[in-house]
Protein backbone atom coordinates (compact mmCIF):
# COMPACT_ATOMS: atom_id res chain seq x y z
CA UNK A 1 0.00 0.00 0.00
CA UNK A 2 1.21 3.32 -0.66
CA UNK A 3 0.17 6.32 0.82
CA UNK A 4 0.34 9.32 2.97
CA UNK A 5 -1.25 8.22 5.91
CA UNK A 6 -0.85 11.14 8.38
CA UNK A 7 -3.34 10.12 10.59
CA UNK A 8 -2.51 6.40 10.67
CA UNK A 9 -0.96 6.46 13.18
CA UNK A 10 18.76 5.75 11.41
CA UNK A 11 24.92 8.15 10.74
CA UNK A 12 23.36 9.12 7.92
CA UNK A 13 21.28 6.25 7.30
CA UNK A 14 23.79 5.84 4.38
CA UNK A 15 25.86 2.46 4.29
CA UNK A 16 28.92 4.23 4.62
CA UNK A 17 30.20 3.90 7.68
CA UNK A 18 34.31 3.14 7.17
CA UNK A 19 34.36 1.42 10.38
CA UNK A 20 31.28 -0.84 12.03
CA UNK A 21 33.67 -2.46 13.98
CA UNK A 22 34.19 -5.96 13.71
CA UNK A 23 33.12 -6.66 17.28
CA UNK A 24 29.96 -4.62 17.41
CA UNK A 25 27.00 -6.77 16.38
CA UNK A 26 27.97 -9.57 13.91
CA UNK A 27 29.35 -6.97 11.46
CA UNK A 28 32.55 -8.56 10.86
CA UNK A 29 34.05 -6.59 8.45
CA UNK A 30 34.79 -2.75 7.74
CA UNK A 31 31.52 -1.09 5.74
CA UNK A 32 33.17 1.24 2.90
CA UNK A 33 33.56 4.89 3.32
CA UNK A 34 31.04 7.86 2.46
CA UNK A 35 30.06 8.16 -1.38
CA UNK A 36 29.63 11.66 -2.51
CA UNK A 37 26.29 13.29 -3.21
CA UNK A 38 24.51 11.92 -5.97
CA UNK A 39 26.75 8.95 -5.94
CA UNK A 40 25.53 5.26 -5.32
CA UNK A 41 27.08 3.82 -2.14
CA UNK A 42 29.29 0.21 -2.80
CA UNK A 43 28.30 -2.50 -0.12
CA UNK A 44 30.22 -5.43 0.74
CA UNK A 45 28.30 -8.76 2.41
CA UNK A 46 28.67 -8.33 6.08
CA UNK A 47 27.14 -11.15 8.49
CA UNK A 48 23.31 -10.68 9.61
CA UNK A 49 22.94 -9.25 13.00
CA UNK A 50 20.70 -10.56 15.26
CA UNK A 51 17.34 -8.65 15.26
CA UNK A 52 16.54 -8.34 18.52
CA UNK A 53 18.10 -6.02 21.72
CA UNK A 54 21.31 -7.73 22.77
CA UNK A 55 23.93 -6.78 20.58
CA UNK A 56 27.53 -7.53 21.78
CA UNK A 57 29.49 -8.38 24.81
CA UNK A 58 32.85 -6.23 23.71
CA UNK A 59 33.53 -2.65 23.75
CA UNK A 60 33.03 0.22 21.98
CA UNK A 61 34.68 3.18 21.74
CA UNK A 62 33.13 7.18 21.75
CA UNK A 63 35.27 9.46 21.94
CA UNK A 64 35.12 11.71 25.38
CA UNK A 65 33.04 8.24 26.87
CA UNK A 66 34.38 7.62 30.49
CA UNK A 67 34.50 3.86 30.89
CA UNK A 68 31.62 3.78 32.64
CA UNK A 69 29.04 5.65 30.83
CA UNK A 70 26.98 2.82 30.40
CA UNK A 71 27.05 0.91 33.56
CA UNK A 72 23.91 1.77 34.78
CA UNK A 73 22.09 -0.91 34.01
CA UNK A 74 21.81 -3.31 36.53
CA UNK A 75 19.91 -6.67 36.81
CA UNK A 76 19.44 -9.47 33.12
CA UNK A 77 20.85 -6.49 31.33
CA UNK A 78 24.42 -5.44 31.36
CA UNK A 79 25.49 -2.19 29.60
CA UNK A 80 28.73 -2.37 27.75
CA UNK A 81 30.95 0.77 27.95
CA UNK A 82 31.74 3.05 25.37
CA UNK A 83 35.49 3.66 24.96
CA UNK A 84 37.01 5.18 21.72
CA UNK A 85 35.74 6.65 18.13
CA UNK A 86 32.45 6.85 17.36
CA UNK A 87 31.14 4.71 14.51
CA UNK A 88 30.98 6.95 11.08
CA UNK A 89 27.69 9.14 10.64
CA UNK A 90 26.37 7.93 13.88
CA UNK A 91 26.00 9.88 17.12
CA UNK A 92 26.52 8.44 20.45
CA UNK A 93 23.60 8.40 23.21
CA UNK A 94 24.94 7.88 26.65
CA UNK A 95 22.89 5.69 29.34
CA UNK A 96 21.15 6.43 32.09
CA UNK A 97 17.77 7.60 32.98
CA UNK A 98 15.54 10.00 31.06
CA UNK A 99 11.57 11.09 31.20
CA UNK A 100 9.65 9.49 28.15
CA UNK A 101 6.21 10.13 27.18
CA UNK A 102 4.22 12.86 28.35
CA UNK A 103 0.66 14.10 30.70
CA UNK A 104 -0.52 11.98 33.66
CA UNK A 105 -3.38 10.20 32.53
CA UNK A 106 -3.78 7.55 29.14
CA UNK A 107 -6.26 5.85 27.43
CA UNK A 108 -6.72 3.48 24.71
CA UNK A 109 -5.49 6.01 22.40
CA UNK A 110 -6.02 6.78 18.67
CA UNK A 111 -2.10 6.90 17.85
CA UNK A 112 -2.64 10.34 16.44
CA UNK A 113 0.19 12.14 18.92
CA UNK A 114 -0.64 13.80 22.49
CA UNK A 115 -0.63 17.21 23.57
CA UNK A 116 -0.19 18.97 26.73
CA UNK A 117 -3.28 18.62 28.97
CA UNK A 118 -4.64 15.93 26.91
CA UNK A 119 -5.57 12.55 27.35
CA UNK A 120 -3.21 10.52 25.18
CA UNK A 121 -1.41 6.72 24.25
CA UNK A 122 2.31 9.10 25.50
CA UNK A 123 0.97 9.51 28.43
CA UNK A 124 1.90 8.96 31.45
CA UNK A 125 5.23 10.41 31.89
CA UNK A 126 7.68 7.66 33.58
CA UNK A 127 11.44 7.08 33.99
CA UNK A 128 13.10 4.81 31.42
CA UNK A 129 16.79 3.72 31.76
CA UNK A 130 18.52 3.07 28.83
CA UNK A 131 22.23 1.65 28.55
CA UNK A 132 24.29 3.73 25.71
CA UNK A 133 23.55 3.38 21.92
CA UNK A 134 24.80 4.48 18.90
CA UNK A 135 22.35 6.16 16.09
CA UNK A 136 22.31 7.10 12.91
CA UNK A 137 22.70 10.62 12.66
CA UNK A 138 20.14 11.14 9.55
CA UNK A 139 17.33 8.86 8.06
CA UNK A 140 18.79 6.36 5.60
CA UNK A 141 19.26 8.03 1.94
CA UNK A 142 17.79 6.21 -1.24
CA UNK A 143 21.48 6.09 -2.05
CA UNK A 144 22.31 3.91 0.81
CA UNK A 145 18.91 1.63 0.29
CA UNK A 146 20.16 1.39 -3.10
CA UNK A 147 23.37 0.01 -2.53
CA UNK A 148 22.01 -3.08 -0.49
CA UNK A 149 19.54 -3.63 -3.00
CA UNK A 150 22.55 -4.14 -5.54
CA UNK A 151 24.45 -5.80 -2.31
CA UNK A 152 21.51 -8.40 -2.54
CA UNK A 153 20.85 -8.08 1.03
CA UNK A 154 17.51 -5.66 0.73
CA UNK A 155 14.10 -5.77 -1.10
CA UNK A 156 13.40 -3.42 -3.92
CA UNK A 157 10.95 -1.20 -2.48
CA UNK A 158 7.52 -0.13 -3.53
CA UNK A 159 8.06 2.56 -6.40
CA UNK A 160 4.77 3.75 -7.33
CA UNK A 161 2.96 6.82 -5.65
CA UNK A 162 5.97 9.14 -5.22
CA UNK A 163 8.28 6.57 -3.54
CA UNK A 164 11.66 7.78 -3.75
CA UNK A 165 14.12 4.66 -4.57
CA UNK A 166 13.88 4.84 -8.19
CA UNK A 167 13.13 8.62 -8.13
CA UNK A 168 16.24 10.42 -10.23
CA UNK A 169 18.12 13.40 -8.41
CA UNK A 170 16.86 11.39 -4.75
CA UNK A 171 19.93 10.09 -4.02
CA UNK A 172 20.78 11.92 -0.80
CA UNK A 173 16.90 12.24 -0.03
CA UNK A 174 15.79 9.87 2.76
CA UNK A 175 14.35 6.60 1.60
CA UNK A 176 10.28 5.79 1.91
CA UNK A 177 7.86 3.24 0.90
CA UNK A 178 9.80 0.74 2.74
CA UNK A 179 7.58 -1.47 5.06
CA UNK A 180 8.71 -2.69 8.55
CA UNK A 181 10.55 -5.78 7.52
CA UNK A 182 11.99 -3.94 4.84
CA UNK A 183 13.75 -1.30 7.16
CA UNK A 184 14.88 -4.07 9.65
CA UNK A 185 16.52 -5.79 7.04
CA UNK A 186 18.35 -3.07 5.97
CA UNK A 187 19.66 -2.53 9.83
CA UNK A 188 20.51 -6.18 10.00
CA UNK A 189 22.53 -6.23 6.36
CA UNK A 190 24.64 -3.31 8.00
CA UNK A 191 25.25 -4.88 11.56
CA UNK A 192 23.03 -2.64 13.27
CA UNK A 193 18.99 -3.08 14.15
CA UNK A 194 16.34 -0.46 14.42
CA UNK A 195 15.81 1.68 17.39
CA UNK A 196 13.44 0.86 19.67
CA UNK A 197 10.89 3.76 20.88
CA UNK A 198 12.57 4.77 24.22
CA UNK A 199 15.91 4.84 22.23
CA UNK A 200 14.37 6.64 19.61
CA UNK A 201 13.02 9.34 22.30
CA UNK A 202 16.12 9.67 24.17
CA UNK A 203 17.61 10.37 20.87
CA UNK A 204 15.07 13.28 20.19
CA UNK A 205 14.90 14.86 23.48
CA UNK A 206 17.70 14.14 25.89
CA UNK A 207 17.18 14.14 29.53
CA UNK A 208 15.59 17.86 29.58
CA UNK A 209 12.55 17.21 29.02
CA UNK A 210 11.91 18.81 26.17
CA UNK A 211 9.36 18.78 23.85
CA UNK A 212 11.20 19.22 20.17
CA UNK A 213 14.83 17.75 19.53
CA UNK A 214 15.53 21.28 19.61
CA UNK A 215 14.06 22.53 22.43
CA UNK A 216 10.33 24.08 23.46
CA UNK A 217 10.17 26.71 20.00
CA UNK A 218 7.32 25.76 17.85
CA UNK A 219 8.58 23.86 14.73
CA UNK A 220 9.66 25.88 11.50
CA UNK A 221 11.03 25.41 7.91
CA UNK A 222 14.14 26.41 9.29
CA UNK A 223 14.61 23.44 11.73
CA UNK A 224 12.36 20.66 10.13
CA UNK A 225 11.01 19.45 6.78
CA UNK A 226 7.52 19.53 7.58
CA UNK A 227 4.27 20.34 5.47
CA UNK A 228 4.34 23.60 3.70
CA UNK A 229 8.54 23.56 3.88
CA UNK A 230 9.10 22.06 0.01
CA UNK A 231 8.17 18.04 0.48
CA UNK A 232 10.96 16.14 1.33
CA UNK A 233 14.82 17.62 1.51
CA UNK A 234 18.21 15.91 1.55
CA UNK A 235 18.98 14.63 4.50
CA UNK A 236 20.85 16.73 7.29
CA UNK A 237 19.50 19.75 5.19
CA UNK A 238 18.04 21.42 9.05
CA UNK A 239 21.02 21.41 11.16
CA UNK A 240 19.19 24.21 13.40
CA UNK A 241 16.74 21.68 14.52
CA UNK A 242 19.49 19.13 15.36
CA UNK A 243 18.99 16.98 18.55
CA UNK A 244 21.24 17.24 21.98
CA UNK A 245 23.05 15.09 20.84
CA UNK A 246 23.60 15.81 17.45
CA UNK A 247 21.26 13.57 15.65
CA UNK A 248 19.10 15.57 12.59
CA UNK A 249 15.76 15.15 11.23
CA UNK A 250 14.31 13.05 14.10
CA UNK A 251 10.99 15.17 13.74
CA UNK A 252 9.93 15.82 10.06
CA UNK A 253 11.54 14.73 6.12
CA UNK A 254 10.20 11.19 6.98
CA UNK A 255 8.76 9.64 9.37
CA UNK A 256 10.47 6.44 10.96
CA UNK A 257 9.58 3.14 11.70
CA UNK A 258 11.09 1.89 15.17
CA UNK A 259 11.30 -1.86 16.02
CA UNK A 260 8.02 -1.84 18.69
CA UNK A 261 4.47 -2.72 18.63
CA UNK A 262 1.97 -0.18 19.32
CA UNK A 263 0.17 -0.49 22.22
CA UNK A 264 -1.84 2.75 22.74
CA UNK A 265 -1.65 1.87 26.36
CA UNK A 266 1.90 0.69 27.01
CA UNK A 267 2.93 3.38 28.79
CA UNK A 268 0.11 3.22 31.26
CA UNK A 269 -0.43 1.61 34.83
CA UNK A 270 -3.85 0.13 36.50
CA UNK A 271 -4.80 2.75 38.02
CA UNK A 272 -3.88 5.47 34.84
CA UNK A 273 -6.94 3.72 33.28
CA UNK A 274 -10.24 5.30 33.36
CA UNK A 275 -12.69 3.06 35.54
CA UNK A 276 -16.03 1.76 33.47
CA UNK A 277 -19.10 2.12 33.94
CA UNK A 278 -21.03 1.54 37.51
CA UNK A 279 -21.46 -2.20 37.71
CA UNK A 280 -19.03 -3.53 35.56
CA UNK A 281 -15.17 -5.12 36.83
CA UNK A 282 -12.46 -2.13 35.90
CA UNK A 283 -10.22 -3.85 32.86
CA UNK A 284 -7.04 -5.77 33.03
CA UNK A 285 -4.66 -3.59 31.44
CA UNK A 286 -1.74 -4.87 28.97
CA UNK A 287 1.43 -5.64 30.93
CA UNK A 288 4.18 -3.30 30.77
CA UNK A 289 7.62 -2.77 32.39
CA UNK A 290 6.19 0.82 33.35
CA UNK A 291 3.46 -0.34 35.18
CA UNK A 292 5.51 -1.89 38.12
CA UNK A 293 5.92 1.82 39.56
CA UNK A 294 9.34 1.25 38.77
CA UNK A 295 12.26 2.82 36.10
CA UNK A 296 11.70 0.74 33.30
CA UNK A 297 15.13 -0.79 31.97
CA UNK A 298 15.48 -0.96 28.31
CA UNK A 299 12.13 -1.63 27.26
CA UNK A 300 11.56 -3.39 24.07
CA UNK A 301 7.62 -2.73 23.79
CA UNK A 302 5.26 -5.35 23.77
CA UNK A 303 5.74 -8.67 22.53
CA UNK A 304 2.86 -9.05 19.96
CA UNK A 305 0.38 -6.52 18.00
CA UNK A 306 -1.06 -5.90 14.50
CA UNK A 307 0.81 -2.46 14.20
CA UNK A 308 4.39 -0.97 14.86
CA UNK A 309 4.96 2.38 15.86
CA UNK A 310 5.97 5.41 13.99
CA UNK A 311 8.02 8.27 15.11
CA UNK A 312 8.71 11.66 14.16
CA UNK A 313 6.27 13.10 11.94
CA UNK A 314 6.75 13.41 7.90
CA UNK A 315 6.81 16.14 5.22
CA UNK A 316 3.23 16.09 4.77
CA UNK A 317 2.35 16.73 8.20
CA UNK A 318 1.30 19.78 10.63
CA UNK A 319 3.74 20.49 13.21
CA UNK A 320 1.39 21.10 15.44
CA UNK A 321 0.57 17.26 16.60
CA UNK A 322 4.32 16.16 16.49
CA UNK A 323 6.70 16.13 19.14
CA UNK A 324 9.65 14.31 20.68
CA UNK A 325 7.32 12.04 22.77
CA UNK A 326 3.99 12.14 20.05
CA UNK A 327 3.61 8.18 19.05
CA UNK A 328 1.88 7.01 16.24
CA UNK A 329 1.13 3.79 14.40
CA UNK A 330 1.26 2.51 11.08
CA UNK A 331 0.76 -1.88 9.74
CA UNK A 332 3.85 -3.35 9.36
CA UNK A 333 3.14 -3.91 5.49
CA UNK A 334 2.30 -0.68 4.25
CA UNK A 335 4.65 0.87 2.01
CA UNK A 336 4.14 4.95 2.59
CA UNK A 337 5.41 7.79 0.69
CA UNK A 338 6.73 9.25 4.07
CA UNK A 339 8.26 6.37 5.75
CA UNK A 340 11.32 6.20 6.55
CA UNK A 341 13.88 4.62 9.13
CA UNK A 342 17.71 4.75 10.77
CA UNK A 343 19.45 2.29 12.83
CA UNK A 344 21.27 2.01 15.94
CA UNK A 345 24.17 -0.04 17.31
CA UNK A 346 23.34 -0.58 21.45
CA UNK A 347 26.04 -0.97 23.98
CA UNK A 348 23.93 -4.10 25.76
CA UNK A 349 25.91 -7.37 26.54
CA UNK A 350 25.31 -10.78 27.12
CA UNK A 351 23.11 -11.18 30.43
CA UNK A 352 26.02 -11.35 33.55
CA UNK A 353 26.31 -14.91 35.78
CA UNK A 354 24.82 -15.48 38.61
CA UNK A 355 26.77 -17.18 41.37
CA UNK A 356 25.70 -20.50 40.85
CA UNK A 357 26.15 -20.69 37.13
CA UNK A 358 29.70 -19.15 37.75
CA UNK A 359 30.63 -21.70 40.48
CA UNK A 360 29.39 -24.67 38.13
CA UNK A 361 31.58 -23.80 35.37
CA UNK A 362 34.52 -23.38 37.82
CA UNK A 363 33.74 -26.81 38.79
CA UNK A 364 33.48 -28.24 35.22
CA UNK A 365 37.01 -26.65 34.91
CA UNK A 366 38.69 -28.26 37.67
CA UNK A 367 37.08 -31.25 36.62
CA UNK A 368 38.57 -31.28 33.21
CA UNK A 369 41.76 -30.29 34.32
CA UNK A 370 41.95 -33.01 36.87
CA UNK A 371 40.70 -35.69 34.28
CA UNK A 372 43.51 -34.31 31.58
CA UNK A 373 46.54 -34.67 34.90
CA UNK A 374 45.78 -38.00 35.00
CA UNK A 375 45.46 -39.30 32.05
CA UNK A 376 48.97 -37.15 31.45
CA UNK A 377 50.31 -39.76 34.41
CA UNK A 378 48.85 -42.53 33.28
CA UNK A 379 50.48 -41.90 29.74
CA UNK A 380 53.62 -40.93 31.05
CA UNK A 381 53.37 -44.66 33.41
CA UNK A 382 52.75 -46.49 30.62
CA UNK A 383 55.71 -45.23 28.63
CA UNK A 384 57.95 -46.19 31.75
Amino acid sequence: MVGRGPSASVVLGMITPSVVLGMIVGCAQPLPPMAPPGAEASLPAPRIGPRTRATTSASVSSPGASPSVNDEADGAVRCVAATGPIPDAMVFVPGGVFTMGHGVRAIGGSGGGSDAGTVSDAAPAHEVKLCGFYIDKTEVTVAAYRACVTAGKCAVPATRGGCSYDASGKGEHPIDCVNWDEASAYCEAVGKRLPSEAEWEKAARGTDGRRFPWGDAAPTCELAVLDGCGGAARVGSKPGGASPYGALDLVGNVWEWVGDWYDPAYYARPSDIDTPDAGTEKPAAPQSPQRANAIADNPGGPDSGKARVRRGGGHYYNGAGVSSFSRFRAAPEHHLDNLGFRCVIALIGAEPENDDDAKDKDDDTKEKDDDDTKEKDDDDANEK
